[in-house]
This record gives C-alpha cells, structure tokens and sequence, in this order.
C-alpha cells in the first residue's frame, strides 16, 4: 500500500508556499497542487525543487482570486475588483453559458500550469 499525502492551496501566498516547500524537503509531503490564478504561484513553482515538480497537480479553482479568463465572460460573478464571488457561486444557477465560462477558465488554468 501506497499512502499519499497532498497539499493544497500552493501559490495562495508565501507563507503557504515556504511551508508546503518545507514539507516537500523534509518528505512529509508526496504531493500537492498550485492555484493557477493565486497570487504567488510562479514563486511557488521556483521553490518546489525540481525533483518534486512532478508531484504536482492543479487546484481547480473558480471561487477566488481573479480569472485567468476574460473578464466579460464573469459579469455578476467577480466583485468590484475582478476577483471571483463566492457568494456569486452559493446563490445563482449555472446557466449554459457560465458553465461554459468555467470550462474555458479551468482549461487556462491547467495550461497555465502546463506552461510554468
């Protein structure tokens, strides 16, 4: 038996990014997963050392931070300053065509990943 171990959020901040790079260095960790559109997540990656990197998975992600997308297709589902509404989420129906807008954002997301 094989036990995995993951952790979440890579790239939200640093203090989330120092930690997860220690636990990786130290083997407490076997994976863990970056947010495509979180804040830190190029300095994530660098701190992730090479023989890690292909631990890593993505965080599908469509309730923070800001869309990789164009902001025309979240109109009533990010705030004032562009970041995605998770009250947006928790209260309006999916319709066709945002379904198709979190299709197209989580297919930048992994991109995204893919790319870095």
């Amino acid at each position: 038996m094989r036990l995995i171990i993951n952790a979440d959020d890579l790239g939200r901040s640093r203090e989330v990014n120092d930690a997860i790079a220690e636990l990786f260095a130290e083997g407490r960790i076997t994976s863990a997963t970056l947010m495509a559109n979180a804040p830190f997540l190029e300095e994530a990656i660098r701190k992730i050392p090479a023989a890690c990197r292909r631990a890593l998975g993505v965080h599908l992600n469509i309730t923070e931070f800001r869309p990789l997308t164009a902001p025309s297709a979240w109109q009533g589902w990010v705030d004032d300053e562009g970041r995605f509404s998770l009250q947006a989420f928790r209260t309006k129906p999916l319709s066709p065509k945002v379904k198709g807008a979190i299709y197209a954002e989580w297919t930048a997301q992994i991109n995204r990943v893919r790319t870095l």
